[in-house]
């Protein structure tokens, strides 16, 4: 009998992201998940966290996903809980990479929410079985369906977008009148957000601009000094940026219709 999967800690920097898997993660898989919103906090939740499964996310600031598990691996509390990164960046060395840090499985970015619980289930049954099994609690049910949490969701990231966008629009202008590190860092952040999150929510075009953005901008990282011939080419981009966020290309991830014969 294997052990089943109860507990979860989750490690997302990006707020909108960490909402709707979280949402997923309990509403759909009827787990319990301890949300944190760094490494450094994932460090110090999860030695009585009595989690599982650490479910990690790779780029946050600070204090990184395999830094992060590099610091459980050394409290004996955490040392031996099975690892599954989350990343927007899935080249097949990316990925062979990850797992060579010890990581269980990587699940890609974006995700669909209501196949992401099934999805983790799935890694959970492969893993190696060192644990002995224990009894899981009753779940108790949720007083909202899923598709309807999941919907207003979907509804809140809509309407926080315009914000997004603006602020993005912002940091471009200082990025662009000269060498401003922090808003180069800041703007490389907000992209990298929209990257990840856009398709999950209905917006693979907006995912799709925004990476552009970013992995354009990412050379440019450390010396904060944006080439003249690059203004005008990101200044496009960031044009194609705001017209994706005008309404949803496609629908959202989570939102589906049943399977014929269903509901």
């Amino acid at each position: 009998m294997d052990k089943e999967l109860k507990r979860i800690l989750y490690v997302e920097d990006e707020e909108d992201i960490r909402t709707i898997a979280v949402t997923a993660l309990e509403a759909i898989g009827g787990f319990t998940v301890i949300a944190c919103s760094s490494g450094v906090q994932a460090i110090d939740k999860a030695p009585d966290a009595d989690a599982d499964l650490i479910l990690l996310d790779v780029m946050m600031p600070g204090v990184d996903g395999p830094a992060t598990l590099k610091a459980l691996r050394n409290i004996p509390e955490t040392a031996a809980i099975p690892v599954v990164f989350m990343t927007a960046k899935v080249l097949a060395s990316e990925i062979a990479h990850l797992k060579s840090l010890g990581a269980i499985d990587v699940i890609p970015k974006p995700f669909d929410p209501m196949m992401l619980a099934e999805q983790i289930g799935e890694i959970w049954r492969r893993r190696p079985k060192l644990e002995e099994p224990t009894q899981a609690p009753p779940q108790a049910p949720s007083k909202r369906s899923p598709e309807d949490q999941l919907q207003a969701l979907f509804k809140s990231y809509a309407a926080d977008l315009p914000a997004k966008i603006e602020e993005i629009d912002k940091l471009w202008k200082r990025v662009a009148s000269g060498d401003d590190r922090l808003a180069l860092t800041a703007l490389y952040r907000a992209l990298h957000s929209l990257a990840g999150s856009g398709e999950t929510f209905g917006y693979p075009q907006l995912s799709k601009c925004a990476r552009e953005m970013e992995l354009t901008l990412e050379p440019y990282q450390a010396s904060a000094a944006i080439p003249g011939e690059v203004i005008q080419p990101l200044s496009s981009m960031l044009d194609s940026l705001k017209r994706a966020t005008a309404k949803p290309d496609a629908r959202p991830a989570g939102d589906r219709d049943p399977p014929a014969g269903e509901g």
